[in-house]
């Protein structure tokens, strides 16, 4: 039986602006977990109110996982992870305020492990948008403040794939 799909629609500060163009995309929302600590790593944005899991838009030719290691080495530099699997499914319409236009998107949680520490150096523009910040799986719920994220987030431990402690 397919679950049905939730559907979040920003009705606060970054709700759809009409006039603005509007993009409809796949994206990956990738919830990066480290079993040493018992932390998953979030974004920090600079310039918005964000706090988010690490995500972005898949890329034509790409699948999700790829899309999921693609988008947490350019926005945190870590490069080794481990795909566990999807953890969900989620829709939200909200104004993009980093792109200037409205976005629909259709978003898939990813959960993936890390492995180990070995990171590469992340470009100036991932800087200057946010910072990679380290958030205890108990505190997660009230740090990140997307509420589609969220869900997802969840979704993540009704799926079983993170095993803690």
């Amino acid at each position: 039986m397919n679950e049905e799909i939730p559907h979040f629609e920003d009705l606060g500060e970054f709700k759809m602006v009409p006039g603005k163009p509007t993009v409809e995309r796949e994206m990956a929302l990738s919830f990066v977990y480290n079993p040493k600590t018992d932390m998953v790593l979030c974004l920090k944005w600079n310039s918005y109110v964000w706090k988010t899991f690490v995500n972005g838009g898949v890329d034509d030719g790409e699948d999700l996982e790829t899309t999921g290691r693609r988008e947490i080495q350019e926005e945190t530099g870590y490069m080794n992870v481990k795909f566990l699997g999807e953890a969900g499914k989620a829709k939200s319409s909200f104004y993009a305020a980093n792109k200037g236009e409205n976005r629909i998107s259709n978003a898939t949680g990813l959960v993936f492990e890390l492995v180990d520490e070995e990171m590469t150096a992340t470009g100036d523009e991932e800087k200057e948008k946010h910072l990679p910040e380290w958030v205890k799986v108990d505190d997660v719920a009230n740090y990140v403040n997307i509420d589609w994220q969220l869900y997802l987030w969840e979704r993540v431990f009704a799926s079983g794939l993170i095993k803690r402690g």
